[in-house]
C-alpha cells in the first residue's frame, strides 16, 4: 500500500492503468490519482457492481436491474429476445444490442406507439415504398377508395 503526496517515482501499472501520479495504492487492483480519479478492477459504489467489463445494478435480466456492458456476456431474455450481445439492458423488457437494436415490450418513439406487438400512428406522411399485407392495414380501404 502506497499513501502520498509525491508521485511514485517509477510508472506502476494499478488496475490496467500505468502511470507515476498515483495518490494511493492498494496492491495492484485499486488506485487514485493526484487528479482523484479512481481506478479499480472490481467492487460494489452505492449499490452499482463494477466488474472488468460491466456496471451492473439488481440481478442481470430481472426487473428493477441494469447492466451495461462492453462484451458478451450469458444469454438473457429482454422484451422477448433471447440473446448474448446485450450492452443495455434495463429489467426484462428493454434492451439494446452491440450492434445498436433496439428491444422494447412497449413504448412512444415521436407520437408512436407500440404496445403488445402493434404499432399505432395518429398520422403518417410516406414517401417511397409502401408493402403491406393483404388485411393488414385497418383503413388502407377508405385511403384508395
Amino acid at each position: 500500500m502506497f499513501l502520498g503526496t509525491k508521485n511514485l517515482g517509477s510508472s506502476t501499472s494499478i488496475a490496467g492503468r500505468a502511470g507515476s501520479d498515483w495518490r494511493l495504492t492498494v496492491g495492484s487492483h485499486f488506485g487514485v490519482t493526484n487528479a482523484g480519479a479512481i481506478y479499480a478492477n472490481s467492487g460494489t459504489i452505492g449499490g452499482w457492481t463494477l466488474g472488468t467489463n460491466a456496471l451492473t445494478t439488481g440481478t442481470y435480466g430481472a426487473d428493477n436491474s441494469v447492466f451495461i456492458s462492453n462484451t458478451n456476456m450469458s444469454s438473457k431474455a429482454i422484451a422477448g429476445a433471447t440473446l448474448s450481445t446485450w450492452r443495455l439492458t434495463i429489467g426484462s423488457h428493454f434492451g439494446v444490442t452491440n450492434t445498436g437494436a433496439i428491444y422494447a415490450n412497449s413504448g412512444t418513439i415521436g407520437g408512436c406507439t407500440i404496445d403488445n406487438g402493434t404499432l399505432k400512428v395518429p398520422a403518417a406522411n410516406i414517401t417511397g415504398t409502401l408493402s403491406v399485407g393483404a388485411n393488414n392495414v385497418t383503413g388502407l380501404n377508405d385511403l384508395l377508395d
